[in-house]
């Protein structure tokens, strides 16, 4: 093969070559510009309506009102006479502590937890009032509870609107 030969089939390659990418940059250009069925959706015009991120469920944004409001009052007055700004730590706080939180087991809810001069309290939330008569019932038949020598009182139980029942419970200092 001589060297015009060569140049001749180089050059034919080259030719070949650069047609083809002419062509391909010439369909790769039009074929951008047709319509695709694959293409977005128009942006919504109306807003997505979402909950703010610190919004809670309805049903604990809600007050729940009592339904009896004696018993109510009754509760916070007991309270209010049991708890003080003395803390002590008296040898029988152990002991009354470990009653509230028996009580406390089968409890939704348990506030107002603590030991003072006075004795020891909590305020009690139960599900339902089989819920509360049965956790009473059950803490009257422990033996701890027959041990207490100290005075023992219960509110008179709270039914709120949603039919859970909030009592207080206090466990008079026993000497």
């Amino acid at each position: 093969m001589n060297g015009a030969t060569k140049l001749a089939l180089v050059s034919g390659a080259v030719g070949v070559t650069g047609l083809a990418l002419w062509v391909y940059a010439g369909v790769n250009a039009a074929a951008s510009t047709m319509p695709v069925a694959t293409q977005r959706a128009p942006a919504r015009t109306e807003p997505i309506e979402r909950p703010p991120s610190h919004a809670r469920p309805p049903a604990l944004v809600a007050r729940v009102e009592p339904a009896e409001p004696q018993a109510r009052q009754s509760r916070e007055q007991l309270v209010a006479r049991v708890r003080d700004p003395s803390h002590g730590h008296e040898p029988w706080d152990d002991a009354g502590l470990a009653l509230l939180h028996a009580l406390g087991t089968d409890a939704v809810e348990m506030t107002d937890v603590g030991c003072y001069m006075a004795g020891c309290m909590a305020t009690f939330t139960f599900a339902s009032t089989v819920m509360y008569r049965d956790a009473i019932a059950k803490l009257e038949a422990s033996p701890d509870y027959a041990a207490w020598t100290g005075g023992k009182q219960l509110s008179a139980p709270e039914t709120r609107a949603d039919d859970m029942v909030v009592v207080a419970m206090v466990f008079e200092r026993p000497d």
